[in-house]
């Protein structure tokens, strides 16, 4: 006779099991005590979406500080001034990116967008804006 036919036959010459679930039966819940049920088992709902949703805002927050950093890091590695990241930063919000590292490696699409952002705020441009600030930015980053 095998371990598990054992623990079966002693499990059924006991009346253990049903003894538990003819008291579970017999027993009647107040109105008391089903409305502490209940509040009991929204509130652990509420819990449970909190959690998801705190989880999804929170990698959600994670991705944006990611890509923060990236673009800080490379800033930070070619050297480049408050004033130059502004206006990589405003050059990235002109072209819609969600990364704005992107502008790093592709000079092309940050010199059209310069272009654009350029005739869209004309002569109100600040200094940092002013083309020979967005020529001292292309020789620190795009010169080879």
């Amino acid at each position: 006779m095998s371990v598990l036919q054992k623990i079966w036959l002693a499990v059924d010459n006991t009346d253990f099991v049903p003894r538990i679930s003819r008291s579970a039966r017999e027993r009647e819940m107040s109105g008391e005590e089903s409305m502490v049920l209940w509040y009991s088992i929204l509130a652990a709902l509420i819990a449970l979406l909190a959690y998801i949703f705190g989880r999804k805002l929170y990698f959600r927050l994670s991705d944006r500080l990611k890509v923060r950093r990236l673009f800080t890091k490379l800033a930070e590695a070619h050297r480049l001034d408050t004033a130059e990241r502004e206006l990589l930063l405003r050059i990235a919000a002109a072209a819609n990116l969600d990364n704005p590292a992107i502008l790093f490696l592709r000079p092309s699409l940050a010199k059209r967008h310069y272009a654009k952002l350029y005739e869209l705020e004309g002569t109100g441009l600040s200094h940092s804006s002013a083309p020979e600030a967005f020529e001292s930015l292309s020789q620190k980053l795009w010169s080879a």
